[in-house]
């Protein structure tokens, strides 16, 4: 990925602010958010309840930076239910061990059934308690696509 300038930086988060809604107050703290992160590799915990898979092929697809320079130099991603060759238990374990740790940025792709849990079930768990539980001991959520934003 090639070097962008601080005014380029500051175009980007003024550009992320407008896409989600935020007034241009809000862009200096955009654009030290995406600083921070980065200047790290933070876990990602992204959680599907009822989607269409739509937004994890999306990030799939990238091309500049591709994907695979995203997952392995710019964040750690802990689970995708899409790309995890976990299924399971083993898959619910990989879930439950990165919720007890805590310290991760939770994505949440899809919509809460909140009328009717059952009608999404993470294992032997409503979508919608696991979002809540896995919400606690995360820095930061992020609703990924219009599903899980409206």
């Amino acid at each position: 990925m090639g070097h962008i300038t601080r005014r380029e930086f500051m175009k980007l988060g003024a550009y992320f602010a407008a896409a989600m809604g935020l007034e241009t107050s809000a862009i200096p703290k955009v654009a030290e958010a995406i600083e921070t992160i980065a200047a790290t590799n933070p876990p990602i915990l992204w959680l599907q309840g009822q989607n269409c898979t739509g937004c994890s092929v999306s990030l799939l697809n990238t091309e500049v930076p591709g994907v695979a320079q995203v997952v392995t130099e710019h964040i750690s991603l802990k689970f995708n239910s899409t790309v995890s060759a976990a299924t399971g238990h083993t898959a619910m374990d990989v879930i439950n061990g990165c919720i007890d740790c805590g310290e991760y940025i939770l994505a949440i792709e899809g919509s809460i059934p909140t009328g009717l849990p059952e009608a999404c079930m993470i294992g032997h768990e409503h979508f919608r308690d696991q979002v809540a539980r896995a919400a606690r001991n995360a820095t930061a959520i992020v609703a990924v696509g219009t599903c899980a934003a409206f």
